[in-house]
């Protein structure tokens, strides 16, 4: 049978029933069940990692978005001859 570890204990098996606690998703770590207070700030930390992450991605995207803009102006410009040196 399969062990979970509980807040509060060692190993119990998962069908003893005498969990106590909240299941853990695996990237927090490699227990099933947590102390509560453990795993609202392991989620907090987990938000604030996300959040940041978001905001740099944000920043990345508005970059893409603009890149193509950009290359169409230099297309244009050379085009228009505007670049060449003859």
């Amino acid at each position: 049978m399969p062990l979970t570890l509980v807040a509060g204990g060692g190993p119990q098996s998962r069908s003893s029933g005498g969990a106590v606690g909240s299941p853990v998703p695996t990237h927090f770590g490699r227990a099933a069940f947590c102390d509560p207070v453990e795993l609202l700030e392991r989620i907090t930390a987990r938000r604030a990692e996300l959040d940041e992450l978001e905001e740099q991605l944000g920043k990345q995207l508005a970059e893409i978005r603009a890149e193509p803009d950009e290359l169409a102006v230099a297309e244009r410009a050379l085009e228009l001859g505007c670049c060449n040196n003859h």
